[in-house]
């Protein structure tokens, strides 16, 4: 049971532009699902455009992993990957600490800092 004034978790959906490193977009949901990731990548195509790759990490809703921390199965494509597909968009799966480490970064500078 919550307390009362106590606020649930949410997650970011973040999209940042990897050249320029701007945040494009960015939402607050209870969950990162397909639906939410989708309504994201949406919201920044409608505006930007179409971009050559999306890199994400390699959540279930981005890849199938057959087994846990290892590599993607391509073969197996999810629905956002379906319509990377569709859309022409290199899906790019994160394998990197590098990779990783900047998502964490776009997730600690839109949280702030303690008392913002």
């Amino acid at each position: 049971m919550a307390r009362a004034g106590a606020r649930a978790a949410r997650d970011l959906i973040a999209v940042v532009d990897d050249a320029t490193k701007r945040l494009l977009y960015a939402q607050l949901e209870v969950a990162e699902s397909t639906h939410t990731v989708l309504a994201g990548l949406a919201d920044r195509l409608h505006d930007v455009g179409l971009p050559m790759a999306l890199y994400t990490d390699r959540a279930s809703w981005a890849f199938l992993t057959p087994k846990a921390g290892g590599r993607v199965d391509k073969t197996r494509v999810t629905q956002v990957g379906r319509a990377l597909a569709r859309l022409g968009i290199e899906h790019i799966p994160a394998y990197s600490p590098q990779a990783r480490g900047r998502s964490e970064r776009v997730n600690r500078t839109a949280a702030g800092s303690p008392g913002q």
